[in-house]
Protein backbone atom coordinates (compact mmCIF):
# COMPACT_ATOMS: atom_id res chain seq x y z
CA UNK A 1 0.00 0.00 0.00
CA UNK A 2 2.62 2.58 1.20
CA UNK A 3 4.63 1.75 -2.20
CA UNK A 4 2.14 3.49 -3.98
CA UNK A 5 2.40 6.96 -2.18
CA UNK A 6 6.36 6.60 -2.45
CA UNK A 7 6.17 5.90 -5.92
CA UNK A 8 3.87 8.69 -6.39
CA UNK A 9 5.22 11.57 -4.70
CA UNK A 10 9.01 10.21 -6.29
CA UNK A 11 7.78 10.14 -9.84
CA UNK A 12 6.15 13.68 -8.80
CA UNK A 13 9.52 15.34 -7.66
CA UNK A 14 10.98 13.81 -10.97
CA UNK A 15 8.42 15.67 -12.98
CA UNK A 16 5.98 12.56 -14.62
CA UNK A 17 3.24 13.45 -12.84
CA UNK A 18 0.80 11.84 -15.32
CA UNK A 19 2.74 8.48 -14.11
CA UNK A 20 2.57 9.52 -10.48
CA UNK A 21 -1.29 10.68 -10.69
CA UNK A 22 -2.35 6.46 -10.57
CA UNK A 23 -0.02 5.52 -7.77
CA UNK A 24 -1.58 8.74 -5.72
CA UNK A 25 -4.89 8.10 -6.93
CA UNK A 26 -5.09 4.28 -5.54
CA UNK A 27 -3.43 5.77 -2.24
CA UNK A 28 -5.82 7.92 -1.59
CA UNK A 29 -8.65 5.24 -1.99
CA UNK A 30 -6.58 2.88 -0.01
CA UNK A 31 -6.20 5.70 2.81
CA UNK A 32 -9.12 8.18 2.77
CA UNK A 33 -7.88 9.68 5.50
CA UNK A 34 -4.52 10.59 4.90
CA UNK A 35 -3.72 14.14 4.13
CA UNK A 36 -0.42 14.31 2.67
CA UNK A 37 -1.66 11.46 -0.05
CA UNK A 38 -4.72 14.03 -0.37
CA UNK A 39 -2.10 17.08 -1.10
CA UNK A 40 0.01 15.05 -3.13
CA UNK A 41 -2.14 13.91 -5.54
CA UNK A 42 -3.44 17.96 -5.85
CA UNK A 43 -0.09 18.93 -6.62
CA UNK A 44 -0.24 16.17 -9.40
CA UNK A 45 -3.29 17.29 -10.50
CA UNK A 46 -2.38 21.13 -10.61
CA UNK A 47 0.85 19.77 -12.92
CA UNK A 48 -1.07 18.15 -14.89
CA UNK A 49 -3.82 21.60 -15.60
CA UNK A 50 -6.04 19.38 -13.51
CA UNK A 51 -7.85 22.85 -11.23
CA UNK A 52 -10.57 21.24 -10.42
CA UNK A 53 -9.46 18.15 -9.25
CA UNK A 54 -6.65 19.46 -7.72
CA UNK A 55 -8.70 21.96 -5.83
CA UNK A 56 -11.04 18.91 -4.86
CA UNK A 57 -7.78 17.07 -3.55
CA UNK A 58 -6.31 20.08 -1.65
CA UNK A 59 -9.92 20.47 0.06
CA UNK A 60 -9.86 16.85 0.86
CA UNK A 61 -6.47 17.05 2.60
CA UNK A 62 -7.32 20.41 4.57
CA UNK A 63 -10.59 18.22 5.84
CA UNK A 64 -8.22 15.04 6.94
CA UNK A 65 -5.94 17.36 8.53
CA UNK A 66 -9.07 18.67 10.99
CA UNK A 67 -10.02 15.41 11.12
CA UNK A 68 -6.65 13.61 12.18
CA UNK A 69 -4.68 16.70 12.54
CA UNK A 70 -1.72 16.40 10.40
CA UNK A 71 -0.95 19.38 8.78
CA UNK A 72 -0.12 19.88 5.28
CA UNK A 73 0.53 22.40 2.76
CA UNK A 74 -2.72 22.03 1.15
CA UNK A 75 -3.98 25.43 2.29
CA UNK A 76 -1.34 26.99 0.82
CA UNK A 77 -1.41 25.15 -2.41
CA UNK A 78 -5.09 25.74 -2.78
CA UNK A 79 -4.62 29.45 -1.62
CA UNK A 80 -1.97 29.71 -4.24
CA UNK A 81 -3.87 28.02 -7.10
CA UNK A 82 -6.91 30.70 -6.24
CA UNK A 83 -4.60 33.42 -7.11
CA UNK A 84 -3.25 32.21 -10.81
CA UNK A 85 -7.02 31.65 -11.49
CA UNK A 86 -7.53 35.20 -10.49
CA UNK A 87 -4.79 36.20 -12.49
CA UNK A 88 -2.72 37.49 -10.26
CA UNK A 89 1.34 37.02 -11.16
Amino acid sequence: MKAHFGLGYTLCDLGRHREAYNHLRVYTELTPHNAWAWCWLGQVCEEMSEAAEAKSAYRRAIDCEAECGFETNAAEFLSALAEKKRGAP
